[in-house]
């Protein structure tokens, strides 16, 4: 069956797509097939264009490995296909994230690398649509490079390699969020009561993985969004950020030393009453810290298990097998 003749009952029943898939099919049989062809490259210029998306060599090579292909993979094609035009029309739409399901563990690696091919074919046209903003080269690379960062993670935590965090990355993939020195600054509409006191249209701060959160590459940080926003998203309000992140939970402040990163980033914001706004944070707070997303955190052998080599490790284990939880904490800063 050529791909023009597939549909999404066809695509769903090839590829084994469950529950999870079926919105996310609904939208893409919606949006069609892009305006412009989905480019296609050889197997070296693709390792190329991944080492510049911020793949490792290694990783770059095994991705090329397994790009789909029309007259191979039709199914995986289609879906392709249509994603990429999803990030298309929708280039320039403020957060929140879209959900993307993973694909079947049973499609193996062609599944597990998916999501970076159809990102990789965005590309162009997410360079396209900064360029026409006048976004410098280095900041559109920089937060473009956050798909070389996943990737990495996900084979430090899954030990193979592939990407499971597409839904945050279409965030990054249609420009609503952009990389400024060590932060990422999200235009988002915030939803009444995540941030007391603060909802509309504000500036969300994302910490991204593995960058310094050193005081002074904050303070740099800060001082580009301040410039960076009134100059390519004029009419976007950017006086207040906010901040929804286990690094706020005030519950750190019993087991950290005042004078540490993590402290001093938290005492930039005005935050939350404790128990009041935010999300529940064991999950998020164990998987950064510990690189494991398979913990069950309501067994003490499990959390007796958990390695305790640094103070925070100590905090996040001692605080869990306590009995007590972490919070993903709200706060807020002024911008201007």
């Amino acid at each position: 069956m050529r791909e023009s003749t597939l549909g999404p009952v066809e695509v769903s029943t090839r590829l084994g797509l469950g529950k999870d898939h079926q919105a996310w099919l609904g939208e893409l049989a919606a949006v069609g097939q892009p305006p412009d062809p989905t480019p296609r490259y050889p197997r070296q210029e693709t390792v190329t264009r991944l080492r510049e998306l911020g793949l490792s060599e290694s990783d770059a090579a095994e991705a090329a490995a397994f790009t789909p292909a029309p007259e191979r993979d039709p199914e995986l094609w289609w879906l392709l296909d249509r994603c990429r035009h999803l990030l298309i029309r929708g280039m320039g739409t403020p957060g929140p994230m879209w959900h993307w399901p993973s694909l079947p563990a049973a499609l193996g690696a062609r599944g597990r690398w998916f999501f970076v091919h159809v990102f990789l074919a965005a590309t162009p046209a997410v360079r396209t649509w900064n360029q026409t903003r006048g976004i410098p080269v280095d900041v559109v690379l920089a937060t473009l490079a956050a798909l070389g960062e996943q990737v990495g993670l996900h084979r430090v935590i899954h030990g193979v390699g592939g990407l499971d965090q597409q839904s945050w990355l279409t965030l990054h993939y249609r420009g609503a969020i952009h990389r400024l020195g060590a932060l990422q600054f999200e235009r988002v509409d915030l939803a009444s009561g995540m941030v007391p006191g603060v909802e509309g249209a504000v500036l969300a701060l994302h910490i991204p993985d593995g960058g310094p959160l050193t005081a002074p590459a904050c303070d740099d940080s800060l001082r580009q969004a301040r410039m960076f926003f009134p100059a390519h998203f004029p009419q976007w309000p950017h006086r207040r950020g906010v901040c929804v992140s286990w690094l706020l939970d005030p519950q750190l402040a019993e087991y950290l030393d005042p004078g540490c990163d993590i402290m001093r980033f938290q005492r930039r914001f005005s935050l939350a009453p404790p128990g009041v706004g935010g999300l529940p944070g064991d999950k998020a707070i164990v998987e950064f810290v510990f690189r494991k997303t398979d913990i069950a955190l309501d067994t003490d052998t499990a959390l007796d298990e958990l390695p305790r080599l640094t103070t925070l490790q100590r905090a996040v284990a001692d605080h869990l097998r306590a009995g007590r939880h972490w919070r993903m904490h709200p706060g807020w800063l002024p911008l201007d």
